[in-house]
């Protein structure tokens, strides 16, 4: 029985360990595909399995290098030799032809000495994965997602600092001499980001704190110069050398010159005309007021902006979530659901968080990874179509998500001699719309003209297996029939090229590019494609090629 706690463990470490696959050999790659195909397929009492486990298990010393990746490898081992039932691998030993017994020489039986009593052994520690206790390294990815999610908001020099500590990190190395000032430079920009309130106070907090504690080089230590004080030079007198004494030289005083009497030379005095200026009359000027000085309001006004401002801030502070915010967190009420019955449909609610933020930025939408399996509208709703298990994911409009898996049971229902599976009779009874859904394209698909798949489509996706295939343009990983691609699956794009040529509109893949969503007929059907960031870059919708094609001719 796979709980959702196993489930949830599952799926974290296949995301692990596909992360750093390109580490592994082909050897280690083929027996953890096996594994996962039979984890998926539900065939947990498959005969290879042990031996497969045990290959992983040998490779767990080789990965000293990455130890996030032998991490991940540690809990899926674990979370194998827990679900498969059969351990390991029996091995034949040689027969080897033993001599012919020698009798033993008689012995006197001697008294009987008491044994002593058993030392009680020591407890063993708890396992730890590659060093690093299994709740810091989930506590290690949590950090950098939150981190890389808003890495926007980071400096180049936080940015460069963030992504040296995460390399060290992965690869184990905690004694690097410079990792106590990237912790530093990210340490001292924390009040730089008050504006992200979920980077300032989570993200980057958790991340320093688990820095600070595996790094053994905490900051680089600067030595400051001690100041070398030189004393001024002393000049000792000269005692050789006689000072001598200038000689006193009386003042010599001179009698005061004689002045010679000046003669006064009187000059007589021409009084000038007198003149009077003819009178005029000057009318009296008019009394003029003194100008009152004009009042100010420029600092009312001033201050009437200023208390505008003041509330208009606290208001656009308080409601900021409700106007402009986005949700940080999205739960599902069911991590995983079973459906007994074909037909039977069971409503899945999601919750955002905070339940403050603006309808618009409320949006959900729901996909399944196999709608041939099970089908989920815009309100949550999901149905089952066939047998099999799916996987429903709710995105938000800020691309978080949630995901919860589904299983639907195949009922056989006896018929005289004959048993026949309640999928297989849905199949009979939509047989005949087959045409009707070919001609329904994505763009103008409505309600009506969805139907239920089809017979072949049902077997189409029985004889569907997990398939790799290379391209010249990249990599496939994913299901297939007949070695081209159908059904879901991923492409790793290697070199820029044009995709999905049968659509309407043009879409291009760059290298580090990847699309993820429903394959059929060989080509993409549609889906997402995501930059080597892992951000939206475009929603494809092609529909299904009438025809197989060979997407190697692209």
């Amino acid at each position: 029985m796979i709980t959702p706690s196993n489930l949830e463990k599952w799926q974290k470490a296949i995301q692990g360990i596909e992360a750093g696959q390109k580490d592994l050999s082909s050897e280690e790659l083929s027996a953890y595909n096996t594994l996962k195909e039979l984890f998926n397929s539900g065939n947990f009492e498959a005969s290879g399995s042990g031996g497969n486990i045990q290959i992983i298990k040998n490779a767990l010393p080789n990965l000293s290098k990455n130890r996030l990746l032998r991490a991940h490898l540690t809990n899926f081992v674990a979370l194998c030799e827990e679900i498969f039932t059969n351990k390991s691998v029996p091995v034949t030993q040689p027969q080897v032809q033993t001599p012919a017994p020698v009798p033993p020489p008689e012995i006197k039986p001697q008294a009987q000495q008491e044994t002593p009593a058993p030392v009680p052994q020591p407890a063993t520690p708890a396992p730890t994965f590659g060093g690093i206790p299994s709740e810091d390294i989930a506590a290690w990815q949590k950090a950098v997602q939150g981190i890389e999610s808003v890495q926007k908001d980071l400096s180049s020099e936080e940015l460069s600092a963030f992504q040296a500590l995460k390399n060290l990190f992965n690869n184990g190395n905690f004694e690097a001499s410079g990792s106590g000032g990237y912790i530093k430079i990210i340490k001292d920009a924390l009040p730089s980001h008050s504006k992200h309130r979920l980077l300032q106070i989570v993200h980057l907090p958790n991340f320093i704190k688990l820095c600070e504690k595996y790094f053994k080089v905490k900051q680089d230590a600067v030595i400051e110069p001690t100041p070398t004080v030189v004393p001024p030079p002393v000049v000792p007198p000269n005692t050789d050398t006689q000072t001598t004494v200038p000689a006193f030289q009386p003042p010599v005083f001179q009698p005061p010159a004689t002045k010679q009497p000046e003669t006064k030379v009187e000059i007589p005095k021409v009084e000038p005309p007198k003149v009077e200026p003819p009178k005029v009359e000057n009318p009296p000027l008019p009394k003029q007021e003194p100008e009152k000085p004009k009042k100010s309001n420029l600092k009312l006004i001033l201050i009437v902006v200023a208390i505008v401002l003041l509330i208009g801030g606290w208001q656009v502070y308080d409601n900021w979530n409700v106007w402009f915010g986005k949700p940080n967190e999205i739960t599902l009420d069911k991590s995983s659901l079973s459906f007994e019955n074909i037909g039977e449909s069971e409503q899945l609610t999601a919750t955002l968080f905070p339940d403050d933020i603006p309808k618009r930025n409320r949006e959900i939408i729901w996909q399944s990874s196999d709608t041939l399996v099970a089908t989920v509208d815009e309100n949550g709703v999901i149905t089952a179509v066939t047998s099999g298990s799916a996987v429903i994911t709710a995105f938000t409009v800020n691309e978080l998500s949630v995901s919860c898996f589904v299983t639907v049971k195949d009922i056989e229902i006896a018929l005289g001699d004959t048993l026949l599976s309640v999928s297989d009779t849905i199949v009979d009874m939509v047989e005949t719309s087959v045409q009707e859904v070919e001609k329904v394209t994505p763009k103008t698909a409505t309600k009506k003209d969805v139907k239920e798949p089809t017979k072949s489509q049902q077997k189409e996706s029985t004889n569907q297996k997990l398939i790799t295939k290379t391209y010249p343009f990249g990599k496939y990983d994913g299901y297939g029939l007949d070695g081209y691609p159908e059904g879901q699956g991923t492409m790793y794009y290697s070199k820029r090229v044009q995709i999905a040529k049968h659509s309407e509109g043009t879409y291009f893949a760059e290298e580090g590019d990847t699309y993820v969503g429903l394959w059929g007929n060989g080509d993409i059907v549609n889906g997402k494609l995501m930059d080597k960031n892992n951000k939206l870059k475009a929603t494809i919708l092609a529909g299904k090629r009438p025809q197989l094609y060979d997407i190697s001719k692209d």
